[in-house]
């Protein structure tokens, strides 16, 4: 009878809140069961209130805490248990782990001045919308399931070979591309765009990923691959080589590693084509990476360029499907939920292109 109870206590303290003080324990009703049944225990009076430990009795920092060891989904989840999850899920001690050490600087890129702000889940949730910064070339955001933090490079930042020709290069709009304007390739001879990022970046494992669109009149790229380089603060110099193609996966190269592709929204399609990782103590990291083919001699086109991303390693989107039966319903269907649907920079952004190249 003595172990049943305590597994009745362990129960209790697992299942009870708050809110259900006023029902009766499952002690007292395993001690009046025993009553009933000829035993010589009393049972405790119903009015009596159980002297055990609830959940309720802990301090909200200990909640708070326990929370913090947590992502931020979890953190969502757990909220919707009882009051003290909840109470303990607004806690700026819980939603300051999330935030990056250097959260202060990214609100100070921001072309507007940011709102006041009453505890640090709102920052949070502010951060998590990607923001285009004062030069019109770059972006930040938030992961909302871990807090990481992501940028991005628009092609206007790049350094392109005769993108100010517009023979070869074309400067236009595309639904679907995360900043307002995207390079077009033309016709062009020889392909090199080049770029650099000096950033500050928390500990963590970071993907450099090109993102890229094919077009109906994409050719010329089938004699010689694709070069792609990466290198950190000067360091060893990654490469990897493929032939790109409109077919998913693209075609490997002897002797070199061929990037990652992924199909993600709106036909576009992001190339992994470097990883590193920050160290603690690293102040300031410089990335340089650059995309060329100039060996084959032939004439490429039909591709669009909207940029370079660097985002942690774990946060990734899973490849899409490419099957042109995939509409705008399936894709929104397929899409992680974490990820918001309109992940474009705003547009408003008058002379983007123009302030880019002066």
């Amino acid at each position: 009878m003595e172990n049943m109870l305590k597994s009745a206590e362990q129960m209790e303290l697992q299942l009870q809140s708050e809110n259900l003080e006023g029902v009766p324990s499952l002690e007292q009703t395993s001690v009046a069961a025993a009553g009933t049944s000829g035993t010589t225990e009393a049972a405790a009076p119903s009015s009596s209130k159980s002297t055990s430990t609830q959940l309720s009795d802990l301090p909200d920092i200990c909640i708070a805490m326990m929370l913090a060891c947590l992502n931020p989904i979890e953190v969502a989840k757990l909220a919707c248990v009882c009051r003290s999850f909840y109470d303990a899920s607004h806690s700026d001690l819980v939603w300051e782990t999330f935030l990056p050490p250097s959260y202060h600087n990214l609100l100070a890129l921001q072309p507007n001045p940011p709102p006041e702000f009453a505890s640090k889940k709102e920052v949070f949730d502010h951060l998590c919308k990607p923001f285009v910064t004062s030069n019109r070339i770059q972006g930040y955001w938030l992961d909302r399931r871990t807090g990481g933090l992501s940028m991005s490079l628009s092609a206007s930042g790049l350094v392109i070979v005769w993108s100010d020709n517009d023979r070869y290069w074309e400067w236009l709009e595309d639904r679907a591309s995360m900043f307002p304007l995207v390079a077009e390739l033309r016709n062009v001879c020889w392909f090199e765009a080049r770029g650099e990022i000096e950033c500050t970046l928390p500990p963590g494992a970071y993907t450099l990923s090109w993102r890229i669109r094919f077009l109906d009149t994409f050719g010329g790229w089938a004699d010689e691959p694709a070069h792609f380089k990466f290198s950190k603060n000067n360091g060893t110099e990654m490469e990897f080589k493929c032939y790109i193609q409109q077919q998913l996966p693209p075609v490997q190269v002897p002797g070199y590693s061929s990037p990652t592709f992924r199909q993600v929204e709106g036909e576009w399609r992001e190339l992994d084509a470097g990883e590193f990782v920050v160290e603690r103590g690293e102040e300031m990291t410089l990335l340089q990476f650059c995309m060329l083919e100039i060996t084959g001699g032939r004439w490429k086109r039909g591709l669009r360029l909207d940029g370079v991303l660097v985002r942690p390693t774990n946060t990734l989107a899973p490849s899409l499907p490419s099957s042109p039966a995939t509409n705008a319903t399936q894709l929104t269907r397929l899409l992680p939920r974490h990820l918001p649907h309109n992940r474009r920079f705003p547009m408003d952004l008058p002379g983007t292109f123009q302030l880019a190249r002066t």
